[in-house]
């Protein structure tokens, strides 16, 4: 049983979880190239230009995720702007 503290024992993971949320940034920004709805419908239209940027928008993501515990934050987070533009059109 590992004895030390909770703070010390999550110390020893910290770099590994910023490699992990590295990698979990650039697969967003890689899904918004692809545009795997544009894939569904047998086309290939790769949006090069959006994945830097979406690499960048991720980070917040990924940092909401580390310090809440959950995806709920970023999932609300990711549908804000989505959110606003539906009720600014229906209104």
């Amino acid at each position: 049983m590992d004895r030390r503290l909770p703070a010390k024992r999550y110390a020893d993971t910290g770099e590994k979880l910023r490699a992990v949320a590295i990698v979990t940034c650039l697969l967003f920004g890689l899904a918004h190239v692809v545009n795997p709805y544009a894939l569904l419908a047998g086309q290939w239209h790769p949006v090069w230009f959006a994945g830097p940027p979406m690499f960048c928008l991720a980070l917040p993501f990924a940092f909401l995720r580390e310090r809440t515990g959950g995806v709920l934050a970023s999932a609300l987070l990711h549908a804000w702007p989505q959110a606003i533009v539906s009720v600014r059109t229906l209104s």
